[in-house]
């Protein structure tokens, strides 16, 4: 083990954001380095200390950030754009010779002139804005933001983005100047999984249920088609969070799972709902997922829980890696086929490719490939 520091930063997430993803980061990164500095705000800290053992924690020193609380759409875009500039000034103070900024945070480009350390900047959701998948006026400021930097003549030589899968770095070589191609590299995404307990699928009855967050952008239309015409033998569970009029859905067979008053579901709860499932349904289009992750996929991986989804480069990706975790359709009118009139399947495979996932995905592994490409 190096006897080096590095330091972590993700000055954007509360509570529950990316907290598995981030502390399965920080696992990989303990692999590798003794000492481990890591800013973040107070509820993610402390959400994220209950997957790390006391011997792992003693080897982080926490550092709070603060972060803007205000709601709505103005709350949000001042969230972002502090979040930015709390980054960069974390990033000016710090004295490790590494540094990885957990969220890339498209404001950050405002004042990237100010950064003249070499950052590691991990990429997520937000690389889908370069293909326009921009709903809503904060999303297109970010992705204007976005096409400003990576544009030829505006890269900075010293930031460094990982992607989160080699599909996602293929796809991206395509968008940017050859030139570029140097400043990203990809690793797998590192998740911390819980103890495997598979079950057989009552194909009397099946319990299908989605837990990403459902909008008119990811998948609400084809939920609503579905809910016309799927057979009573289906029940499906929103356990997710869903931005459409709940009573509706409801009536038309949708069963949602109860939140809490600050809409949030307890780690507990949330996982407690997903053992409940036969399978988790992925409701997002063909063309999604070609330059970011799926964290939600790993959701099912963790619980032994198959998938339903139409293919997309990232889960092609993973099946060429593991094999098939679930069933997967062409096109949606196939996977209105099968919710019209489900038919045999054998889940043996699936939970082969699972249990490959669960050995291949591990911080352990992952930090193998990290090591070698941070700068």
């Amino acid at each position: 083990m190096e006897e080096n520091k590095i330091t972590l930063i993700d000055t954007f997430g509360e509570n529950s954001f990316h907290e598995i993803f981030n502390a399965a980061f920080l696992l990989s990164v303990l692999n590798i380095y003794q000492t481990v500095i890591y800013f973040g705000t107070k509820s993610s800290i402390e959400n994220q200390k209950k997957f790390l053992t006391e011997e792992q924690r003693a080897k982080v020193h926490y550092e709070y950030v603060k972060c803007v609380r205000k709601k709505g759409n103005v709350g949000l875009l001042c969230k972002y754009v502090w979040a930015a500039i709390s980054l960069v000034s974390v990033i000016k103070k710090s004295k490790s010779s590494k540094i990885v900024v957990l969220n890339h945070n498209p404001f950050m480009y405002l004042f990237a002139r100010l950064i003249v350390k070499d950052v590691n900047i991990i990429c997520h959701g937000e690389m889908e804005l370069i293909n326009g998948n921009d709903d809503g006026k904060l999303a297109k400021i970010m992705t204007w933001l976005l096409h400003l930097h990576f544009r030829k003549n505006n890269m900075h030589g010293n930031f460094h983005y990982i992607v989160l899968g080699d599909s996602i770095l293929k796809n991206l070589s395509s968008k940017l100047e050859s030139e570029y191609s140097s400043y990203f590299s990809s690793i797998d995404h590192p998740y911390i999984f819980n103890d495997l307990q598979t079950k057989s699928a009552n194909k009397a009855r099946l319990s299908v249920g989605i837990v990403g967050i459902t909008t008119p952008t990811k998948g609400l239309s084809m939920l609503k088609e579905l809910l016309k015409i799927k057979a009573d033998s289906i029940d499906i569970y929103h356990i997710g969070k869903i931005s459409d009029n709940d009573s509706q859905l409801k009536n038309a067979g949708l069963k949602i799972i109860k939140r809490d008053s600050n809409n949030e579901l307890s780690r507990d709860k949330y996982e407690a709902w997903i053992k409940k499932m036969n399978f988790i349904l992925f409701l997002y289009p063909t063309d999604n997922y070609k330059l970011t992750a799926s964290g939600a996929v790993f959701e099912s991986f963790s619980m032994g829980i198959p998938v339903i989804a139409l293919h997309n480069d990232y889960f092609d990706y993973l099946s060429s890696k593991i094999g098939d975790f679930g069933l997967f359709f062409d096109n949606f009118e196939q996977m209105k086929s099968f919710f019209a009139a489900p038919y045999e399947f054998d889940t043996e495979g699936m939970f082969l490719s699972i249990k490959k996932a669960r050995n291949l995905f591990t911080s352990e592994n992952v930090s193998k490939k990290l090591k070698i490409i941070i700068k």
